[in-house]
Formats: C-alpha cells, sequence, structure tokens
C-alpha cells in the first residue's frame, strides 16, 4: 500500500545488536476523487465524511543503512512543520499490515494514559462490552513491493515485536493475566475474611479474670451467682 511518511525520528533500541533505528509514522494515501464525489449516482456519498476511509495510520521501524540516509528523511518531515496541508512534500513508501500467529494467547495493555478516551496506562485492551480483548495474532507493518509482498522477514519482524512488547508489559500472555487475576481475588478473600474475623472478635463478649463472661465487677453468671455453692 503506497502510504506518505508524515513523521520520523531516531529512537534507542536495547538488548539487541544494533543501538538505534528510527520510527517512521506514515498514512495510507487517498485515491484521486474516491472520496470527494459527494454523490454516486444520486445517492449521497457518505464515504466522503467518513473519516476512517481517509487515514490507516502505520508505525514501523526501519534500520538505515547510514546516517546520510537519516538525514534526509528526517529534514523532509521537519520541512513539513507549519505548513498547510497542500504545501506539504511527503516522502512515499509502500507498507503492508501482516498477521502472525502469536506464540501463546495474550492481552494487550494501554502504553500511554488518554484522557480524552479515558484509556489508563497499563489497563488491559476491551471490547465494545468491556470485556477484556484476547489476541491470537501479531500485527507487524513491513515494507513491501508494489503488490503488497513483503520485502522484510515477517516472521523475524513478529519475533521482535513479541519480545520487545513482553518485555515493556504491553503484551502480557494470557496465562500471566489469568495467573494475576487468581491471586488478586485470593488476596481480596483473605483479606475479607480476617475482616469478618476481627469484626465477630470485637462483637464476642470479654471474659473477666475468672474465664468468665461479664464485666469483671463482681457480675457472674452460672453457678457462681449469689444464692448458689455452700451454705
Amino acid at each position: 500500500m503506497r502510504c506518505r511518511i508524515t513523521d520520523a525520528y531516531m529512537t534507542a533500541v536495547q538488548g539487541g545488536s544494533i543501538s538505534a533505528a528510527m520510527v517512521v509514522k506514515a498514512e495510507a494515501e487517498r485515491k484521486a476523487g474516491e472520496d470527494v464525489e459527494l454523490s454516486k449516482n444520486g445517492v449521497f456519498n457518505f464515504n466522503a465524511f467518513n473519516q476512517s476511509n481517509f487515514a490507516n495510520v502505520f508505525n514501523t521501524i526501519l534500520f538505515p543503512v547510514s546516517e546520510e540516509h537519516v538525514n534526509v528523511l528526517v529534514a523532509l518531515c521537519e520541512d513539513n512543520e507549519g505548513l498547510e496541508e497542500d504545501a506539504k512534500t511527503f516522502p512515499l513508501i509502500d507498507l503492508v499490515s501482516v498477521s502472525v500467529k502469536a506464540p501463546e494467547k495474550y492481552i494487550q495493555t494501554w502504553s500511554r494514559d488518554d484522557e480524552e478516551l479515558k484509556h489508563v496506562q497499563g489497563e488491559p485492551v476491551c471490547d465494545d462490552e468491556g470485556k477484556v480483548r484476547i489476541f491470537e495474532e501479531i500485527k507487524v507493518i513491513c515494507l513491501c513491493d508494489e503488490n503488497e509482498k513483503p520485502t522484510e522477514d515477517v516472521n523475524r519482524k513478529a519475533r521482535q515485536r513479541w519480545k520487545s512488547n513482553l518485555l515493556n508489559g504491553v503484551f502480557v500472555t494470557l496465562s500471566d493475566y489469568e495467573a494475576s487475576i487468581a491471586e488478586t481475588k485470593a488476596v481480596e478473600e483473605v483479606k475479607v475474611q480476617d475482616k469478618l474475623n476481627e469484626n465477630e472478635f470485637a462483637a464476642a463478649p470479654k471474659l473477666n479474670k475468672n474465664g468468665n463472661g461479664g464485666n469483671g465487677k463482681g457480675t457472674t453468671t452460672g453457678n457462681n451467682r449469689p444464692g448458689f455453692g455452700r451454705r
């Protein structure tokens, strides 16, 4: 898919033989005339106002072969800052989204806070019904040819994404997540039981020095009350 690069910057890479990489943000180009036509055969074209049809946003990581390539790409993106949309010049890139089966089922967590969407960093990604989403595939963005055939090692890139996201906590295996939920539930149950025990202890009658219930001031119960015992 032909995309235009909207931003590019260098970032540090940890845990590998390469110390730095380039993060590229791109979006699919609009097809000329497809979204600007307000009616087709007399039927109003709602797609012209559907933002989801406009921008398929892709983030991918590249490993430039030289610093010169980095400087050229970064400079092109910086030159667009402050310009009107029609005046911007976007470098083009061919990208495709590919799904690879994950080593095991997993959940995803939000990598940052978003007040508008009410997302909190570290919270699980949920579906529209509020249930935690379970993922079985890893999506990777790869360079491709004009036929959208990946020109990168898709499986290798998926393994890298799997390892890095497990390391930073964005991915959590389903087994680990369920174990964490069970542990949290067990801890809460212990707390509830401890609270019940405290309440029962507080409500129980206090024992006097003779081991009988009472207030310790001569009021006794059972065979120790006045009138009983030896004559």
